[in-house]
């Protein structure tokens, strides 16, 4: 039988929807595993995340040209996962290469590489019963993914940056002014979008609506607790007034967003400084599973 939680869950965040953020961020989440944003600039669009392959990508694209029908001028990848990064040919079609900048950290080509080749066959057959890929679809099998509603399987693609940072990038692109900069999250390779002119920010997947995936049953590269809260406390400095994630729904309000940004990284903290109290105990893995709790509010949201 399907937790209730989960059941709420898929029908209150992954419903296919395009939400209007501002006049000119909007997000469509529900149409795959990550949402994808645009970014409608006066003569052109920018799209950051592309869903998973193309098919999907090409479905997001034909209900943002409902919002702003203007050619792509580029593209970001706020990470390397295939969710993120594998439809971006619907946004930079073969007839285009070379004329569409795609924007991300200066890292996140090599953490392609080492996902896609090296530990591919591990961390792919992994991802297929992590995501439930195979299940069918409905109670008996298949109800989200957890931070998303599914993991599509169409054609997937994957172009390299053709602009990179280190630290920070001030950008202006089709008349909207950014500031791309240096994040984490449940990767290391994590750029973070401000908009200051609208005090939107998007912040990949440093934050969603479900709890942070401090590590994954795919084998992933290790993801450090700390180095994530830290990366929290920066995005709060911001007190944005929309917080737009590439999981879950768009929130809006300055007072909305710091309440979750708080109880995200409250919560990572919690958990990584009460599982080195009880290691110091002596407590093993299994009994950490039971010892570690989280308290309210961060366990309600409250």
């Amino acid at each position: 039988k399907v937790h209730p939680l989960l059941a709420r869950l898929n029908q209150e965040q992954f419903t296919p929807t395009v939400y209007k953020v501002t006049d000119q961020v909007y997000s469509a989440v529900g149409f795959s595993l990550a949402n994808c944003i645009l970014i409608a600039g006066s003569d052109g669009i920018v799209m950051v995340d592309t869903t998973e392959d193309r098919e999907t990508g090409e479905k997001v694209l034909a209900e943002f040209r409902k919002i702003a029908n203007l050619p792509v001028r580029a593209v970001i990848y706020t990470h390397n996962h295939g969710d993120h990064t594998g439809g971006v040919r619907a946004f930079v079609p073969e007839n285009a290469a070379g004329q569409i900048d795609i924007y991300a950290h200066e890292s996140l080509n090599d953490e392609v590489v080492n996902t896609s080749s090296v530990v591919a066959p591990m961390t792919t057959r992994r991802a297929v019963s992590m995501f439930g890929v195979l299940l069918p679809k409905g109670e008996e099998g298949l109800v989200s993914a957890g931070l998303g509603p599914f993991l599509s399987r169409g054609s997937r693609g994957y172009l390299p940056p053709t602009r990179t940072y280190r630290d920070r990038l001030e950008v202006r692109i089709a008349g909207v002014k950014m500031l791309l900069f240096k994040s984490y999250g449940d990767s290391p390779d994590h750029t973070a979008i401000w908009l200051p002119d609208s005090k939107v920010l998007l912040a990949g997947d440093s934050a969603y609506y479900s709890f942070p995936n401090l590590y994954t049953i795919r084998g992933t590269k290790y993801r450090d607790p700390r180095e994530w809260f830290e990366a929290l406390d920066e995005l709060r400095r911001l007190d944005a007034e929309h917080l737009v994630n590439s999981h879950s729904k768009p929130i809006s309000g300055a007072a909305a967003v710091r309440e979750f940004l708080t109880n995200y990284r409250d919560a990572i903290q919690y958990v990584h400084d009460q599982t080195v109290r009880h290691l110091n105990r002596g407590l093993t893995p299994d009994e950490l599973v039971d010892a570690v709790k989280l308290p309210e509010p961060i366990s309600t949201g409250a």
